[in-house]
C-alpha cells in the first residue's frame, strides 16, 4: 500500500510540474523554443554511446555524492525521489547530454560508487534507478 501511495503522489507532482491544459481540437504547433521529441532510433540505449559522448562515471556520482545532504534534509522517501528525478534530470541537461535510463545510472554507479548509489536509493525509498 505505501508503494502504491509513493507512485500516485510521484504521478500528481509530475502533473503539477508538467501542467494540464485543454486540447481545442486544432493542430498543433510547437513554440519557437519546444523541439520535437526524438524517434525511438535516435535514443541512446545502455548498450550505445550516449549522445554527446555522455558524462562519466566519477562526474555522475560526484553530483550524487554532492546532493546526498540534501535528499536526507528532505524527510521523505516520495520527496526525496521527486527532489532526485528533478535534480538529476537538470544536471543531465547542465551536462549538455540526454538523461539515460535507470539501468545506465545503475550501471554506471554500481561500477564507481556503489555506496553512494546505495545511500541515495535507500533515501529515496527504491532499489534501482529504473524506478524515476
Amino acid at each position: 500500500m505505501k508503494r502504491t501511495g509513493m507512485v500516485a503522489t510521484v504521478g500528481l507532482l509530475v502533473l503539477a510540474l508538467t501542467g494540464c491544459g485543454e486540447d481545442s481540437g486544432g493542430s498543433r504547433e510547437l513554440v519557437p523554443d519546444q523541439a520535437p521529441l526524438p524517434s525511438a532510433s535516435s535514443v541512446p540505449t545502455a548498450t550505445s554511446a550516449p549522445a554527446g559522448g555522455g558524462v562519466s562515471a566519477a562526474a555522475l556520482c560526484d553530483y550524487l555524492r554532492s546532493e546526498l545532504p540534501g535528499l536526507k534534509a528532505v524527510g521523505s522517501e516520495v520527496g526525496a525521489m521527486a527532489q532526485l528525478t528533478m535534480g538529476l534530470s537538470g544536471w543531465y541537461d547542465q551536462q549538455g547530454g540526454a538523461v539515460p535510463n535507470g539501468a545506465e545510472i545503475d550501471r554506471l554507479t554500481t561500477a564507481e560508487c556503489p555506496q553512494v548509489r546505495t545511500d541515495v536509493l535507500k533515501v529515496a525509498g527504491i532499489t534501482s534507478f529504473l524506478a524515476l
